[in-house]
C-alpha cells in the first residue's frame, strides 16, 4: 500500500484490515453489523 498515492496511514496493519473489510462487504453484500468479529474495531 505504500506505493499507492493518496492512501496514508501510520499503521499498515490497520490499513490492510480496512481494505479487507471493504472487500468482504463488497463480496458478501453484508451490513456492517453482520461482519465477523475479526473485522470489528
Amino acid at each position: 500500500m505504500k506505493s499507492v498515492k493518496g492512501i496514508h496511514s501510520k499503521s499498515e496493519e490497520k490499513l490492510r484490515i480496512f481494505v479487507e473489510t471493504v472487500w468482504y462487504m463488497a463480496k458478501s453484500g453484508c451490513q456492517c453489523r453482520l461482519l465477523p468479529k475479526i473485522y470489528a474495531n
